[in-house]
């Protein structure tokens, strides 16, 4: 990829790397579209040689693969959506809770809260999305790729509805709806700053149980520095 740079120069160097292009560029064991902790935050900017739209093609090809031998999920909702995963993995290992890519389908909060009324939220017919993954473990954020070809970033939650009824949706108040216009890079940073933003919100939203100490998300939340896993062991709470 080096070579159809316009940042390349003689002796395998570069504005982004003046004393030397890192091996790891140079040979191509990552993307240097995107964007890579101490690099500089310059990127590769094509030359505009005829060669480089194949070269570019084998590098998605490359990033697919990569996905497919961590998640399999997330390399097809990548293929389907039309992005390239390499944003979404670098996210994944900053973080020690995005521990899961898996398939989905969690329809949207106005969805969920119709079928409510029916009082069969489980059983409701929710036409089901193009492809959907959930990420993180607990569930953080889900990707979710329309009829239209848009991909709609959106905080996962769960809503209570009875005793013994938690049903996972996906909140619509700060959700982001990326088109499918744009270049692949574009595109593709653009679902990732969604997915790290929400991550960070929900997030917020969990607590650390003062027995199992364990991050706890908002739904299983008792209160008084207990998750209800704990509460109901330690203090008795039945839920």
């Amino acid at each position: 990829m080096c070579l159809w740079c316009t940042r390349f120069r003689e002796g395998f160097e570069c504005e982004a790397f003046p004393e030397g292009i890192p091996d790891a560029v140079l040979f191509e064991h990552v993307d240097h579209r995107f964007e890579h902790r101490g690099y500089g935050g310059l990127r590769f900017v094509s030359n505009g040689d005829e060669v480089v739209n194949s070269t570019l093609d084998t590098h998605d090809e490359l990033a697919h693969e990569l996905a497919l031998g961590v998640a399999p999920s997330l390399a097809e909702f990548c293929r389907a959506a039309g992005i390239n995963p390499t944003p979404l993995l670098a996210l994944r290992r900053r973080s020690h809770s995005m521990g899961s890519w898996e398939p989905s389908h969690i329809g949207a909060e106005a969805e969920v809260v119709a079928a409510e009324s029916t009082r069969d939220p489980f059983g409701a017919m929710i036409d089901p999305p193009v492809a959907q993954i959930l990420l993180g473990d607990p569930g953080e954020v889900i990707l979710t790729l329309d009829a239209n070809g848009d991909v709609i970033v959106s905080e996962f939650a769960v809503q209570w509805f009875g005793p013994a009824q938690p049903v996972a949706l996906r909140l619509e108040g700060h959700e982001v709806r990326v088109p499918k216009d744009g270049s692949l890079v574009e595109r593709s940073e653009r679902v990732a700053e969604a997915v790290g933003e929400l991550r960070r919100r929900r997030r917020r939203r969990f607590a650390r149980c003062v027995r199992c100490t364990e991050m706890t998300p908002p739904e299983w939340w008792f209160g008084e520095g207990h998750c209800q896993g704990c509460a109901s062991k330690y203090l008795g709470v039945v839920f």
